[in-house]
């Protein structure tokens, strides 16, 4: 009867002695394949990014403006890289852009005019809020000009 005690009381203060499992951190919660959705500009966007382990991302995107008269959508694939900074931001810098597809009022058009648009924004690093869970992804840019709307992406996995 001894030992039975002796068993239980040193099984509980084991259990006792267990620590339960480490939260994951933001750039745990950050890697892997997002489907996000945003206005960036004029332009509604859509892009299924994955954030990889090691600070690189992949996307392919779509998006859809109304300028004027015309009404464009492009779709794409691109690259780029990402670092967490203090506070949980966000820094993303695109490297490479290429769009497959543009048109204009529903007919296809050459993509150089578009690429060639686009490729001003490569290189430059945006910086964003991070609000992360295991299922929803918010990014919202910081740092915007003053009366500017900040681009919100809204991402689901």
């Amino acid at each position: 009867m001894k030992r039975h005690l002796f068993a239980i009381a040193a099984a509980t203060a084991l259990a006792a002695c267990a620590t339960a499992p480490k939260p994951p951190t933001t750039a745990e919660l950050l890697v892997g394949k997002w489907e996000c959705a945003g206005k960036v500009g004029p332009a509604d966007m859509t892009e299924d990014v994955t954030y990889a382990t090691g600070g690189t991302s992949t996307m392919k995107l779509s998006a859809a403006m109304q300028q004027g008269a015309m009404n464009v959508a492009l779709s794409g694939t691109g690259a780029g890289t990402w670092a967490l900074n203090e506070g949980d931001q966000l820094e993303e810098t695109v490297t490479d852009v290429k769009i497959d597809s543009a048109s204009v009022n529903g007919k296809e058009v050459g993509v150089a005019m578009f690429q060639g648009l686009l490729a001003q924004a490569l290189d430059k690093p945006t910086t964003s809020s991070v609000a992360v869970t295991k299922t929803d992804l918010t990014l919202t840019q910081t740092g915007v000009a003053e009366g500017a709307k900040p681009v919100v992406r809204t991402c689901k996995r």
